[in-house]
């Protein structure tokens, strides 16, 4: 199940994740294979390390100077990490099958992190210093 930060659409998936001083929040998001993502980024803190987003597995790199910055892509089976330029803060959106109609209600998946509740706001922290 897409955690709260998912909104989902008829043509998408929108995930959106706010940019602040202390990294990105939320830090994990869960959304569904096979329908496309919008990739929504609100920052707060322009003038931050955060404000250079990168995630590598995707090809995305971008400065985010405006209040709001929107990236589009078909997810993979594999996460979509993403940091600032310099490793110091980190997120990821994970990707999992939708349900089978057939089955049931799905069971809330659990967003990677910081092991809290799926819908965890907390911003991501600093990853180990390397050096």
């Amino acid at each position: 199940m897409p955690t709260p930060n998912v909104v989902m659409t008829p043509r998408h998936q929108q995930v959106v994740v706010t940019q602040g001083y202390d990294g990105y929040a939320p830090a994990s998001s869960v959304v569904y294979a096979g329908t496309p993502i919008r990739w929504v980024v609100r920052s707060t803190a322009p003038l931050s390390c955060p404000t250079a987003l990168r995630a590598p597995t995707v090809g995305y790199a971008r400065r985010c100077r405006k209040a709001t910055t929107s990236s589009s892509c078909r997810p993979s089976n594999q996460p979509r990490s993403n940091h600032c330029a310099m490793g110091m803060y980190s997120g990821e959106i994970r990707v999992v099958p939708r349900p089978d109609p057939a089955m049931g209600p799905a069971a809330p998946v659990q967003a990677a992190g910081h092991g809290g509740s799926p819908g965890d706001t907390r911003p991501s922290r600093p990853g180990p210093r390397a050096g």
